[in-house]
């Protein structure tokens, strides 16, 4: 009996090791076609925690496709703590750290030219106000005694 158990429970194993490739391979695809919620919700089975560290990377990758880089970082944190040995989390975790730094020099050189570009509005815009012509009115014409009118003359009000 006891061979027997084992031999089941060793099957067992690989059934459910042969689960989790299917699952984590299924994901990859849909991952990779912009079907991110389908994929993440086969890496977590029933609600629960990924099982390994390669899911673990496949839904940092999927945060990261997102824009969601803090759950990227946890996600690659946690396959780190899953794989020490794998230098690939690592190498993902500093290539996220210098897009943050690139995205935060971005956002310094986008608000900076923003306010330029507004102070440069007002500073058009009040340079028109005071050059702004007044309008002329026409003023009618005058006659002289024989009758004749003489020239019209614009004045500036």
């Amino acid at each position: 009996m006891d061979t027997t158990s084992q031999a089941v429970s060793r099957i067992d194993g690989l059934v459910a090791d042969y689960n989790r490739k299917l699952r984590l391979a299924r994901a990859t695809d849909m991952a990779k076609s912009g079907r991110f919620l389908e994929a993440e919700s086969l890496l977590h089975p029933l609600g629960g925690k990924p099982e390994g560290a390669r899911e673990l990377d496949l839904l940092a990758r999927i945060a990261l496709r997102r824009w969601r880089l803090e759950k990227a970082r946890r996600f690659w944190e946690a396959a780190m703590r899953a794989e020490p040995a794998n230098e690939q989390y690592v190498k993902c975790l500093k290539k996220l750290n210098q897009w943050e730094e690139k995205a935060k020099r971005w956002a310094k050189i986008a608000g900076i030219g923003l306010v330029a570009f507004a102070v440069a509005i007002l500073v058009i815009l009040s340079v028109r106000s005071l050059f702004r012509h007044h309008p002329q009115v026409a003023i009618p014409p005058q006659h002289t005694e024989d009758g004749k009118a003489k020239k019209t003359v614009l004045r500036e009000i």
